[in-house]
């Protein structure tokens, strides 16, 4: 089943996967600087750093740096 496949992925590499659907660099750089967790999930303590700092790791540094 599909749907419960995809229910095991982490939720930094689900959020990353799902930006970068959205196309091109820019996209994908606005849309990673804009996660908003809410819910449940947003109440665990240290779920945002968690989250940033995984996005360390995982988020190749050309879609993080603002090159303007």
């Amino acid at each position: 089943d599909i749907a419960f496949e995809a229910s095991k992925l982490p939720l930094d590499v689900a959020i990353f996967n799902s930006t970068r659907a959205a196309g091109g660099h820019d996209k994908i750089r606005k849309y990673l600087q804009g996660v908003l967790v809410i819910g449940g999930t947003a109440l665990v303590p240290g779920m945002s750093h968690a989250l940033e700092s995984r996005y360390v790791d995982l988020v190749p540094s050309a879609y993080m740096r603002d090159e303007r």
